[in-house]
């Protein structure tokens, strides 16, 4: 009896974080949609255009992939399915940690901003190598405070802000980043 109690605590838990996984998707969709109405990076333009003539027909043009994430943050491909040019890298990051039960243990968002500001620096450096951060916005949902990093799609193996969190160095990127 105790396994199947398990088994159906379980797939409640699974099914709990599979709608906060939609949800936190539809959010940086939406998010993405209208704060390009008002940036000057083009490719946010043309998201804008995509998304504007998607609403015309009643159908979103825009859309997102996770890629990883869970405990305090998630990655996505964001995506204009007819238009491979239009492809950028969101992570949404959170103060709270989804697995940790206690919500008054804070996880620093500031982590995202030193992610945002180190892509930036690596990105002058050597461009060919790091993608440059196009955006770091504030998004509040739900009463929970989030930062929203956005950059073009890295057609790398991993993405450089993959690579900084998990600590490892791409021996063929290295040399091109070191400062001279």
């Amino acid at each position: 009896m105790g396994a199947y109690v398990n088994n159906s605590i379980d797939k409640t838990e699974n099914i709990w974080e599979f709608d906060e996984k939609m949800k936190k998707r539809e959010l940086v969709v939406n998010t993405i949609i209208q704060r390009s109405a008002f940036s000057s990076h083009q490719i946010f333009q043309d998201i804008n255009e995509a998304a504007n003539l998607s609403s015309a027909t009643g159908s979103s043009n825009v859309e997102a992939i996770v890629l990883s994430g869970g405990y305090t943050n998630y990655s996505y491909k964001i995506f204009v399915p007819d238009q491979p040019n239009l492809c950028l890298f969101a992570k949404l990051t959170f103060e709270h940690a989804i697995w940790n039960p206690d919500k008054d243990a804070l996880y620093d968002l500031q982590r995202t901003v030193n992610e945002y500001e180190l892509m930036a620096t690596f990105s002058k450096i050597n461009p060919d190598c790091v993608v440059a951060p196009l955006a770091l916005w504030d998004v509040e949902h739900e009463g929970q405070k989030m930062k929203l990093l956005v950059t073009k799609w890295s057609k790398a193996d991993e993405q450089f802000s993959n690579q900084f969190i998990d600590g490892s160095i791409d021996p063929r990127a290295a040399p091109k980043v070191v400062l001279k």
